[in-house]
């Protein structure tokens, strides 16, 4: 299974947008009233680069297009090529490919792990 990335969404008023000194654009939301779990997961959010996606009608998440940043056209993505080279590696190891996505995802997790140790040397 991969990584799902969780959505958040919620019906909102776009009360009132200004630009600020450094150029940038400020929109203040409204939403309607939450319940006690929309609440939580909006609070959760707060202080957290979010992107944002505004239509005038509820979305579902294949209307989202998720854009992995090239450097250069016609290149893979960072991630596809990750993907990518996992699978060259579980094939020379014999692997068969219905039994790959396990492979990759304790593979990503070891990579994960690996990143957080870096991270925690530094505290």
């Amino acid at each position: 299974m991969t990584e799902k990335k969780q959505i958040f969404q919620v019906s909102t008023i776009i009360d009132k947008i200004s630009t600020l000194k450094d150029g940038t654009i400020k929109i203040t939301l409204v939403t309607q009233e939450l319940n006690k779990e929309e609440m939580a997961d909006m609070f959760g959010l707060n202080n957290v680069q979010a992107w944002t996606a505004i239509c005038p009608t509820a979305m579902r998440e294949e209307d989202i297009k998720i854009d992995e940043s090239k450097e250069f056209p016609n290149q893979k993505s960072l991630s596809q090529r990750l993907y990518n080279a996992l699978f060259v590696l579980y094939q020379k190891k014999g692997g068969k490919p219905e039994e790959f996505e396990n492979f990759r995802q304790v593979k990503m997790t070891n990579i994960i792990e690996q990143v957080k140790k870096m991270i925690s040397d530094y505290e």
